[in-house]
């Protein structure tokens, strides 16, 4: 785990800061997530209208963008299909998650773009892995 210290060091050491782009209509999760993985030294940034993660992705250029299917204005599948399309954006990887996990779902988000989908709820550990796994391989 980072401590303040070390964000802090990395930041005046300008040191890789991973970017993390989360996009979900509820609130309370986007700020957990944002709480949890600031303290672990990723630069957060959230979109909860779907509507508006195409200009935001665009001008925060993250590392990784993490987008719940269900959205209420345009869904994760539709939202995954346009980050996809963007010249800028189609190799970001997207980490899809959704309360529905059957498999029809998973597939269409495959098929869409997602490179990884996890349920909700969401295991803090496994989440954290998993961000760690799609970080270090926009790294190398």
């Amino acid at each position: 785990m980072i401590t303040n210290q070390e964000q802090l060091e990395k930041v005046q050491n300008n040191k890789f800061m991973p970017k993390i782009l989360i996009i979900d209509d509820d609130i309370s999760t986007t700020l957990l997530i944002d709480n949890i993985f600031s303290k672990e030294g990723y630069e957060i940034r959230t979109v909860n209208i779907s509507t508006n993660t195409i200009p935001e992705a665009l001008l925060f250029r993250p590392d990784l963008i993490i987008l719940d299917l269900m959205m209420p204005d345009t869904d994760g599948i539709e939202t995954c299909k346009a980050l996809k399309a963007n010249s800028e954006l189609r190799k970001t990887p997207i980490l899809m998650f959704s309360a529905m996990g059957d498999v029809k779902r998973k597939v269409e988000a495959f098929n869409a773009g997602a490179r990884d989908f996890i349920t909700k709820p969401v295991h803090v550990e496994e989440l954290k892995s998993r961000i760690k796994t799609w970080v270090n391989t926009q790294e190398s």
